[in-house]
């Protein structure tokens, strides 16, 4: 099926497309929190709210 050997290549494109916006966006937040925040926060806290941001 020549159309699947069109489909695929997009999708993984896609897929690696969401991928770096995702890093993009954590990378964001934890800049903001960070210049926001003392140098005294955990840095643990930073990891639990990057991973409530996965499972949403």
């Amino acid at each position: 099926n020549p159309d699947k050997d069109i489909e695929e290549p997009k999708k993984k494109r896609v897929d690696e497309e969401t991928l770096l916006q995702e890093s993009f966006r954590k990378l964001k937040a934890v800049e903001v929190s960070g210049s926001e925040s003392t140098q005294e926060t955990p840095s643990n806290d930073l990891k639990e709210m990057s991973e409530e941001d996965v499972q949403n």
